[in-house]
């Protein structure tokens, strides 16, 4: 499905995730999993996850290069540094985990194997079309990046 690469924005497809995460907790029944243990866990994976958007957005921002994932054209320069260094994807991740503390806050296993399909989603219809992008623009410099460091975590 080629129409769908780079059409929908990452945080729309979050929000429908977490959306469709809901709408099945609702419908099974809830995992014995309630307290301070899963409090702690569900706010400590949306936190992190929060915590990755920011030096992410700031360094986009920095380096005056699009945030726009529906247009990596755009992109005036590769940035490879700070939270980059280790994820290719940092915002994607803080997506996600964001996602899994919602899965866990939701206390149902049905809710966190709904959130997977972020991750497949994500890889297939943006970051794979992204790559060809940023190769495209930044040739040499971008597969070296992308050998050093790994695409989500």
């Amino acid at each position: 499905m080629p129409q769908l690469e780079l059409r929908l924005p990452p945080p729309l497809v979050a929000a429908i995730t977490g959306l469709l995460m809901w709408v099945f907790a609702t419908l099974f029944a809830p995992f014995d999993f309630t307290g301070e243990t899963s409090r702690f866990l569900a706010y400590g994976f949306s936190a992190v996850g929060s915590v990755l958007l920011i030096p992410a957005t700031l360094a986009f921002i920095t380096f005056k290069t699009t945030i726009n994932p529906t247009r990596p054209e755009q992109s005036v320069q590769l940035i490879t540094t700070g939270i980059f260094r280790l994820s290719r994807n940092p915002i994607y991740l803080g997506l996600l985990l964001m996602l899994v503390g919602w899965g866990i806050w939701l206390a149902t296993p049905i809710a966190l194997v709904v959130a997977t399909l972020f991750p497949l989603l994500m890889t297939r219809f943006q970051i794979i079309p992204e790559e060809r992008a940023l190769e495209t623009l930044f040739g040499e410099q971008f597969l070296a990046y992308k050998q050093r460091v790994r695409r989500w975590i």
